[in-house]
């Protein structure tokens, strides 16, 4: 890239190609490194750059006490990070795991009356999303559970009553976007008073990977995400779905990140058609070592959804790496 000015298209554009732009020493690997071209034409308007830096989890922070001593938030926010999706975050002690983001977490009671906030532990997920606010990113939130990887299982099993967990899940919005349960005496409410009623956080999502054990019309022996089902997870996302969007119909309610398997897509997109589910944005995940697969996958996601009838939802990958072998 030999255009000054190319570089002021777009600070996430930047971070993309900053590693292509380093002298050919600046790196070391293992194996030689491969060269590429990049061309910019700054005279043809080709509409806007789309921001591809979105991550999985905010920042860490260091703590006011205790033992957590180091954090990278300045070099987060320094990123300019669009959003930050929750899942998996109840793993990191850091951000006070295994009580944050899960619905299990927030409300470890199912058997309680899902109308009282007393029944609500936000603590630990206050101040995580805070910490991803103030970062300056938006929060993408995954309504679910984490992958569980042990021999027993808890949150990945089906909740007991669809209806109820989706009307938790409405509390659970409507303490972020509205300030719902935000107590007077709550310090932390307190020390940030306008807090609860600025979050304005847009993307829901349900559920993480419900196919990646898929096992037809038994439930999987060993799930690590869901535990029912397929047409099992297909009710409960047309129940949860239904109840959100009906209370919230400003807000992109969507999922369900499936792993990659494209032919239950294919199943659940129909049986969304068919019971008229809405679907703001359909999530997907891909680990590949070659991105042109990303690229073609996202074609083929995008004809789906057009074909079932979601010829407006979003089309949203939302976990991707780069996997040796």
């Amino acid at each position: 890239m030999t255009n000054e000015k190319a570089l002021k298209l777009c600070g996430a554009c930047a971070l993309a190609i900053c590693a292509a732009m380093l002298p050919r020493g600046a790196l070391r690997a293992a194996e030689p490194m491969s060269t590429a071209e990049i061309a910019v034409d700054c005279a043809a308007a080709a509409g806007p750059v789309k921001p591809m830096n979105a991550v999985n989890n905010g920042p860490a922070v260091k703590a006011p006490a205790g033992d957590q001593k180091r954090g990278n938030f300045e070099d987060y926010r320094a990123a300019r990070i669009p959003f930050a999706r929750t899942h998996d975050a109840n793993m990191c002690p850091n951000y006070g795991a295994p009580h944050t983001v899960d619905i299990s977490a927030v409300f470890p009671d199912f058997a309680a009356d899902e109308t009282d906030p007393a029944n609500y532990d936000f603590v630990c997920t206050d101040r995580y999303l805070d910490c991803i606010r103030r970062a300056g990113t938006a929060v993408f939130f995954r309504l679910g559970q984490s992958i569980e990887h042990g021999p027993k299982k808890y949150g990945a099993l089906p909740p007991a009553e669809f209806a109820k967990w989706a009307r938790i899940a409405a509390h659970v919005i409507r303490h972020y976007n509205e300030g719902w349960g935000w107590g007077a005496d709550d310090a932390f409410t307190t020390a940030n008073t306008a807090w609860s009623n600025q979050f304005g956080i847009v993307y829901w999502e349900l559920w993480n990977e419900p196919d990646l054990d898929a096992s037809g019309a038994e439930p999987p022996k060993n799930p690590r995400c869901w535990g029912g089902t397929e047409t099992n997870f297909f009710k409960f996302y047309a129940v949860a779905a239904k109840h959100l969007k009906a209370e919230f119909p400003a807000l992109k309610i969507g999922g369900p990140a499936i792993c990659g398997r494209e032919s239950w897509a294919k199943r659940f997109l129909a049986y969304c058609r068919d019971n008229e589910v809405p679907l703001d944005f359909f999530s997907w995940h891909t680990y590949a070592t070659d991105p042109r697969r990303m690229a073609e996958k996202a074609a083929r996601i995008r004809k789906m959804l057009d074909d079932s009838g979601y010829a407006k939802t979003e089309s949203i990958l939302d976990e991707w790496n780069y996997v040796k072998g």
